[in-house]
């Protein structure tokens, strides 16, 4: 089961341009071989091209048997284990204190835990329409759900 990204991502491609331009420029000082100047520059590029193609490819959220796998933010994954789940609930419209943003979080205890916070910050892939919520509702666990007003 899985949820797919509604972002493309491709705002991510200019990651390798301004490594491979930074490195390039500095390599440009090096006193080497022109191959190999070209050949850092040319695996500075390419190191961060396949980092940020590897992350555009991953969804949203998807389900491999019994684990619930959420894509963070640029490289992280939470997983969570649907038999050590004692509880889990859904909140909307969180208001943060520190900077007053929007989001949502999901609560989960584990057996053996305290109960934990997920922040689900990002708007397009998850909160949008409730996505995350609505899949997680729909194909994992049945969740609470409470909105917050936001003020």
């Amino acid at each position: 089961m899985v949820l797919k990204r509604t972002r493309k991502g491709v705002q991510w491609l200019i990651v390798p341009i301004a490594f491979g331009g930074y490195f390039g420029a500095l390599s440009s000082t090096f006193d080497a071989p022109p191959m190999v100047r070209w050949l850092i520059t040319g695996l500075t590029f390419l190191i961060p091209f396949v980092l940020v193609i590897k992350a555009m490819r991953k969804p949203a959220a998807w389900i491999e048997g019994e684990t619930l796998n959420i894509r963070g933010g640029f490289s992280s994954t939470t997983q969570i284990r649907r038999s050590d789940i004692e509880s889990m609930r859904y909140e909307a419209g969180i208001v943060t204190a520190r900077k007053g943003m929007v989001r949502d979080a999901l609560y989960v205890k584990l057996t053996g835990f305290e109960e934990w916070e997920i922040p689900i910050t990002d708007y397009v892939d998850h909160r949008k329409d409730s996505r995350l919520y609505d899949f997680i509702n729909g194909n994992f666990y049945e969740l609470p759900y409470q909105k917050h007003a936001v003020q």
